[in-house]
């Protein structure tokens, strides 16, 4: 995925969260590139997770956004 087709992506959900949190939609748009290398990790091919976060609950920590 070319780095501006992976942020026209994640965009809408970054914006929709910053009226939510107030964090900046630029703020986790930038984590998200660094935690999934631009949408290219396994876990976001696998799981959806842009952020690595791994989880040991009832989903197994398979489960992610749909953005």
């Amino acid at each position: 995925m070319k780095p501006q087709d992976f942020i026209n992506k994640i965009a809408p959900s970054s914006v929709a969260d910053m009226k939510k949190t107030k964090i900046p939609a630029s703020l986790t748009i930038a984590q998200a590139i660094l935690e999934s290398a631009w949408g290219e990790s396994g876990l976001i091919k696998r799981g959806t997770n842009l952020f690595g976060i791994k989880g040991t609950g009832p989903s197994g920590g398979d489960e992610g956004c749909s953005c």
